[in-house]
């Protein structure tokens, strides 16, 4: 689930963090170009949606920077990534960085009362209209995941979380009293609470930090020990278009 082709959050370490530029703070208006005459004010410090570990059920949009080098440790590129949550009818929405033609499709299962079983589940791909269903779902992440127990995305990849309580650094990307408790300010940078991930695929590891009600923060992929790729969160917007719901309710 390369962030390139596949949804694929992970951690940022102190490169990502250097690399990380300057937030505009402020607010902004858009024209409304089907009237001509209306504008919205967009809040440059939205509020995170939820508890759900990826906000799927929501207007929500990220932007990334992503930085990818050789295995020498030179820069290959770097550039901005988008990441597209569309909703795709009966509960399934594609997840897809950079193109929104093409991607995954994604469900939310609350696990019939079983804990273990509710998560983010990926249940296919999809291509411009056409949707391609999986016989049978896989759960990508869970909502209540336990350190030390993994699991199977696909042969030979699997998935496991480091800690549920990781502090991950970004922009300054949420405000008001109540969010600054959860994630201070310090030095510029707001100190998010996150759960990190460890992806294993043969000698490439791939670790993902997710926010609850936010969804990718960062990632950072390795293989043999030598860094292939970060990416980090720029901004991030979004607003309840479903309410809370028994979504948030484990």
């Amino acid at each position: 689930m390369n962030p390139t082709h596949s949804p694929r959050p992970m951690r940022i370490t102190l490169l990502g963090t250097a690399l990380i530029g300057a937030f505009l703070v402020g607010g902004c208006a858009l024209q409304d170009k089907a009237s001509g005459t209306e504008t919205v004010s967009i809040d440059p410090f939205p509020k995170p949606l939820g508890e759900a570990i990826i906000p799927l059920e929501q207007e929500a949009f990220s932007s990334f920077k992503y930085v990818e080098f050789d295995t020498a440790g030179g820069l290959v590129m770097r550039k901005d990534l988008d990441l597209h949550i569309i909703p795709k009818g009966q509960d399934r929405y594609g997840y897809a960085f950079e193109d929104p033609r093409h991607g995954y499709l994604l469900t939310w299962k609350d696990g019939n009362g079983n804990r273990d079983s509710a998560g983010v589940y990926i249940i296919g791909s999809f291509r411009d209209t056409s949707l391609a269903i999986d016989s049978n779902p896989v759960l990508w992440l869970p909502q209540f995941p336990k350190p030390g127990v993994s699991w199977s995305i696909e042969p030979g990849r699997v998935m496991d979380l480091i800690s549920a309580d990781t502090a991950f650094y970004t922009d300054i990307l949420f405000q008001g009293s109540d969010e600054v408790e959860k994630a201070p300010i310090e030095r510029g940078f707001q100190k998010q609470p996150t759960l990190l991930f460890r992806e294993t695929y043969g000698d490439t590891l791939t670790y993902y930090h997710f926010r609850r009600g936010v969804g990718c923060l960062g990632f950072e992929r390795s293989t043999r020990g030598k860094l292939l790729a970060t990416g980090y969160i720029q901004t991030f917007s979004g607003k309840s278009r479903y309410g809370s719901g028994p979504l948030y309710g484990l």
